[in-house]
C-alpha cells in the first residue's frame, strides 16, 4: 500500500469520528421536559400570544422536538403544537386554562421557534418562530 493510500484512509478514518460526535454550533438533542426546554416552551408561548390577534390565549399542548445549539449563549431550537384555550386575553392567563373544545374556536398550529438564551443577563426571548396555517 502506497503512501498516498495510507493517507487517504487515514483521513476517511477521521472524518467518519468526527461526524459521530458533535460539532461546536452543531445542534444536539435535548429531553422535551428539560427545565430549560420549560422555560424556553413559555417564553415561544407568550411571544405567540403577544403576535396573535385571537380573543383566547393559547398554550402549548405538545412539544415535538427540542434540540440546543451552544452560540453566544444557548438557542433552543424548538417543535412545538400550541392550542386554543377557554381563557379570553381580556382576563389574566391561568396557568392550568383548558384547551377549547367548541370546534369554532378550537385551533391548532404547529410552529418552530428559536429562543435565545444569554445567561450573563439572565434573559431568554423568541428569536424567531416559524408557524404553519392555524389547522382545526
Amino acid at each position: 500500500m502506497g503512501p498516498g493510500l495510507l493517507v487517504v484512509l487515514v483521513l476517511m478514518l477521521t472524518a467518519a469520528e468526527v461526524g459521530e460526535t458533535s460539532m461546536p454550533g452543531g445542534l444536539s438533542p435535548v429531553a422535551t421536559d428539560d427545565p430549560g426546554v420549560l422555560n424556553a416552551t413559555r417564553v415561544a408561548e407568550e411571544d405567540f400570544n403577544r403576535r396573535s390577534n385571537d380573543l383566547f390565549h393559547t398554550a402549548v399542548s405538545n412539544v415535538i422536538s427540542a434540540q440546543t445549539q451552544v452560540v453566544a449563549g444557548l438557542m433552543y431550537h424548538l417543535s412545538l403544537v400550541l392550542r386554543t384555550t377557554v381563557c379570553r386575553k381580556a382576563e389574566p392567563r391561568l396557568e392550568n386554562c383548558p384547551f377549547h373544545q367548541d370546534p369554532q374556536y378550537a385551533k391548532r398550529t404547529t410552529c418552530t421557534y428559536k429562543v435565545w438564551y444569554r445567561p450573563w443577563i439572565g434573559r431568554m426571548e423568541a428569536h424567531s418562530a416559524e408557524c404553519s396555517g392555524v389547522l382545526k
